[in-house]
């Protein structure tokens, strides 16, 4: 399992949305849906003092982003582009059915702009979506730490030259990756999302009531993704 700490008090709903894509009736509704398994879900969460939660979540492999900079011309295979991109089409399609949308405050510009996504801020992009590592499983931690080698740690200090808080730690570990899958990706990182959450903070709800009704007003999507795939089986 990998651990995740967010910090409560800032303006993001990963936690809440996390727990919707687990415990909701629009989730439950939607658990067969093929674009499930390409979203990443809680295991489980706790409290970490009042202000940061810990999240335990699917231990992934590398960014797309880094792994296409890694390979020949720094692009992936048609082959593993195109897979990519009919799990994150079936991935966001299963968001939007179960009322969550991938994204930050500029999302409603979608119903408007649709056509032209120079005007959009893309909060998805390729170290959104990472690929995944089940054999991660299957071995051991003196395996995966040879893998890693040795830790490296840098000190922490104050341009200032001024001693540090408390609160700071001593050093910071360099992070360190996994290739991962080479072809299942999830995606990731949902505190920029919006949803219709019954125990959001009034604005933020109005919010995402606005971009959902925008949405719908213009008829986008206008079918989804797992419908049009079952369409085009049943006309084959």
């Amino acid at each position: 399992m990998a651990l995740k700490i967010i910090n409560v008090d800032t303006d993001t709903h990963e936690h809440q949305i996390l727990r919707h894509l687990q415990a909701s009736s629009a989730a439950k509704d939607n658990i067969s849906h093929p674009g499930r398994n390409a979203v990443i879900h809680l295991h489980d969460d706790f409290d970490l003092g009042t202000s940061h939660k810990g999240l335990v979540l699917d231990v992934m492999g590398a960014d797309v982003q880094s792994r296409a900079g890694a390979e020949y011309g720094h692009r992936l295979t048609k082959k593993t582009a195109r897979s990519i991109a009919c799990q994150v089409a079936l991935g966001l399609d299963y968001l939007w059915k179960c009322g969550v949308a991938h994204g930050g405050e500029y999302l409603p510009l979608i119903a408007t702009t649709f056509a032209n996504s120079n005007d959009m801020n893309q909060d998805l992009y390729g170290r959104n979506i990472l690929f995944t590592a089940p054999a991660i499983a299957t071995i051991s931690e003196e395996q995966i730490m040879s893998h890693l080698g040795i830790p490296k740690i840098g000190p922490i200090t104050r341009r200032d030259g001024h001693r540090c808080e408390p609160s700071m730690p001593s050093y910071l570990v360099r992070p360190a990756s996994i290739r991962g899958s080479d072809t299942e990706i999830k995606i990731v990182d949902l505190g920029n999302g919006s949803a219709q959450l019954d125990n959001m903070p009034c604005a933020e709800l109005t919010r995402a009531k606005r971009f959902f009704t925008i949405i719908r007003q213009n008829n986008s999507p206008p079918l989804g993704m797992y419908e049009r795939q079952k369409l085009s089986t049943v006309n084959h």
